[in-house]
């Protein structure tokens, strides 16, 4: 994932979800992914310039950072098996 990228990487990123929606999308909505890891971050409230409201993969043009985070529980983290998990 990427913490509020420069505004030139930013552009980037969603210019490269844009070109290849398939791509991000089999990316991000994979079951296995998905049952580890969730999308996080800031979002913008409206659509970033250049990109339409009815965009298909508005949601993920809006974001601020592409954080994909995934939760442990305390037993995981106090665990021996912290660095494997």
């Amino acid at each position: 994932g990427i913490w509020r990228p420069e505004s030139k990487a930013l552009n980037a990123i969603r210019t490269c979800i844009d070109e290849n929606p398939n791509s991000y999308k089999k990316a991000i909505y994979d079951e296995q992914f998905k049952s580890i890891f969730e999308m996080s971050g800031e979002s913008l409230k409206r659509p970033p310039r250049g990109f339409e409201k009815a965009h298909p993969l508005i949601d993920e043009l809006k974001r601020k950072d592409f954080i994909a985070i995934s939760s442990l529980t305390q037993k995981q983290i106090c665990s021996n098996n912290l660095v494997d998990t």
